[in-house]
């Protein structure tokens, strides 16, 4: 493990090092292998977050196809997407929507790229078991904090305080703004309240901003299927990034439809 440490260390630029560890001398603390990297990635995850905001938005309204996503969708290319970022609709009667998009995302995402899913707390297990059947690779589980708990009554009679966030990737994930390693991730989303002005089934931004600049890089393609009101499109564009929605009717579907999505 030392070794292993060192050699991540060797890969480091010198004066990046120098100045971690003359951060621990002047907290009069011991500056360890383990603790340098730990200040060097997190040192590197702010300087790219500031790069990536320092990017003026891109123009316009955010796109959205309306229809079937399966084909309005369909014309996309193989390899081209750097990140998926959606919530489709939970529930039994939508699993054929996950089995498609674990599909999608394993031909459209790039080499590295990210699948970001909202998911129900009752359907996680199996939503997790179709990605990993479609060929993407497994992140730990991330989760949505409820401002305000949900109430499940009826079989499970439960009150839910997060909502699962699965994260998968098209292969090992890669470093984003040319760094040598990936961003550090906070596994924690924070609601900030859903605006349900534009739509019963509306997320907040819950820290979409912050998966964006992470993951992704300025000018680089996000696409969500299952795109509601475009929320989430305008912070896409805001940040810099391209982005394709799409979704049955404008402004959003309120029903579960596996077939027509």
């Amino acid at each position: 493990m030392r070794a292993s440490r060192l050699k991540h260390l060797a890969r480091i630029p010198i004066d990046i090092v120098k100045s971690a560890i003359q951060s621990f001398h002047d907290r009069g603390q011991e500056a360890t292998s383990s603790g340098v990297i730990k200040a060097v990635a997190s040192q590197e995850t702010q300087r790219r977050r500031e790069a990536s905001r320092n990017v003026p938005p891109l123009p316009g309204d955010p796109p959205v196809r309306i229809g079937n996503c399966r084909e309005v969708l369909a014309d996309i290319p193989d390899n081209s997407v750097a990140m998926i970022l959606t919530d489709p609709p939970y529930g039994m009667a939508s699993e054929p929507n996950y089995r498609w998009l674990g599909t999608f995302g394993f031909d459209k995402l790039i080499p590295g790229g990210s699948l970001i899913c909202f998911t129900g707390n009752t359907t996680e297990f199996r939503d997790l078991k179709i990605f990993e059947a479609a060929g993407l690779l497994w992140h730990p589980r991330c989760s949505l904090h409820h401002k305000r708990p949900e109430r499940f009554v009826g079989k499970y009679n439960m009150v839910f305080g997060d909502k699962p966030l699965l994260w998968f990737t098209k292969g090992p994930r890669r470093a984003t703004m040319g760094a040598a390693h990936p961003a550090q991730i906070y596994n924690v989303l924070r609601d900030d309240g859903p605006d349900k002005s534009e739509h019963p089934w509306a997320q907040s931004e819950a820290d979409v901003t912050r998966l964006i600049y992470d993951l992704t890089e300025p000018e680089e393609l996000i696409v969500d299927p299952f795109a509601g009101t475009a929320r989430w499109g305008r912070i896409a564009l805001k940040a810099h990034r391209r982005w394709i929605g799409a979704d049955r009717i404008k402004g959003g579907s309120t029903e579960i439809d596996a077939d027509n999505n």
